[in-house]
């Protein structure tokens, strides 16, 4: 999340050199969250320099009206790179359409151009900054949950597997010292009957314990 005194890098793909010179100059004077801007003309430029600095851009804002690549090839193009990194569109009145299109291929917002202050520009920047961290973060939690999930289902497995493997072999001893508890037996050999009776107890009584495991009160590592 953006907080006080943070630093956001601003990638600028537009070709308006005044619109962006005076973006550039609000943005610059923004607070608390100090907001840097870099400036490409060209969307290919853009997309080279965003190969090599994907890690250090923390959003990108895009105009439609580009030479060569439109707004939205250069949108296509970032979201081949780059999932991570929010984008925001920028488009005319008459081009709703286009900015519709742009959501569609993986814009995360937008805004008309002509219909937009710079003060509205600098708070959808850091507005859309926190909500793609906060999806993030989202992620990154339900991928811990799921694998959280498989750990327990292969444990759980095991877990049947091992009391499986016991209850068998220890029912067929169960049923060896019944036999033989019913021969002419000495003292002492009814003695060992009776300590082994009392060890496969404490074993049966173990093996429940296992089974009976509650999962949801465990506590993982962080994933």
């Amino acid at each position: 999340m953006t907080s006080e005194n943070a630093l956001i890098k601003v990638l600028f793909v537009d070709s308006s050199e005044d619109y962006v010179h005076q973006a550039r100059r609000f943005l610059e004077k923004h607070q608390p969250e100090k907001i840097e801007t870099i400036w490409y003309k060209v969307g290919e430029d853009a997309i080279k320099f965003l190969k090599e600095n994907a890690d250090s851009i923390d959003i990108i804002v895009t105009d439609y009206f580009l030479p060569v690549a439109d707004g939205l090839e250069i949108t296509r193009l970032v979201r081949e790179i780059t999932t991570k990194i929010p984008v925001i569109f920028l488009t005319s009145s008459k081009e709703l359409k286009v900015a519709v299109e742009a959501m569609k291929i993986g814009a995360d917002d937008f805004l008309v151009k002509e219909d937009t202050g710079m003060e509205i520009l600098s708070r959808t920047i850091v507005n859309t900054l926190k909500r793609a961290r906060l999806r993030e973060q989202m992620e990154k939690i339900n991928k811990r949950q799921l694998m959280a999930e498989k750990q327990t289902d292969a444990i759980k497995a095991l877990i049947v597997t091992i009391c499986h493997e016991f209850n068998n072999p220890l029912a067929a001893i169960k049923i060896s010292i019944d036999v033989l508890q019913r021969q002419k037996l000495s003292e002492q050999e009814k003695s060992h009957l009776t300590k082994l009776e009392n060890h496969l107890a404490k074993i049966e009584n173990k093996i429940n314990e296992l089974r009976d495991i509650n999962f949801e009160k465990l506590d993982y590592p962080s994933l």
